[in-house]
């Protein structure tokens, strides 16, 4: 035995402490960084239960386009809005926060839309032109 130690003491040694090492990865460390990858991005729970919500800005984008003279202008035709992470249609939430457009004067007309998604807000703009 004691040959063994004086020969081979380095390396009985290393493959101790390299299984000390992996006993505590596999028990304390592998397990936390499995359960903190399934936490999803939109709300994360804190323990006096205050919400942190995802941050990313929702993707909104308005066309430009020409409007027939007298008919009626519904804005949602012209615009998308999407969620940042899973692309979910959230059109229905875009609110127009400047300008107008009166189809019964020709002219052109720009249109400045928001949408909100996890109290983060995208802006765009599209021009109309009444003919």
């Amino acid at each position: 035995m004691r040959y063994l130690f004086s020969e081979y003491g380095d390396v009985i040694i290393t493959a101790m402490v390299s299984l000390l090492l992996a006993l505590i990865f596999s028990t304390y460390i592998f397990p936390n960084m499995i359960e903190s990858s399934k936490i999803k991005n939109e709300e994360v729970v804190m323990e006096d239960n205050e919400i942190l919500k995802n941050t990313e800005k929702p993707i909104l984008s308005a066309t430009s386009a020409t409007v027939d003279k007298g008919y009626p202008f519904d804005y949602h035709n012209f615009v998308q809005a999407f969620t940042p992470e899973e692309y979910r249609d959230i059109s229905d939430r875009v609110e127009i926060v400047k300008g107008e457009v009166n189809t019964d004067i020709p002219g052109d007309y720009t249109l400045t839309f928001k949408v909100t998604y996890n109290g983060v807000s995208s802006y765009a703009q599209a021009t109309y032109i009444v003919d």
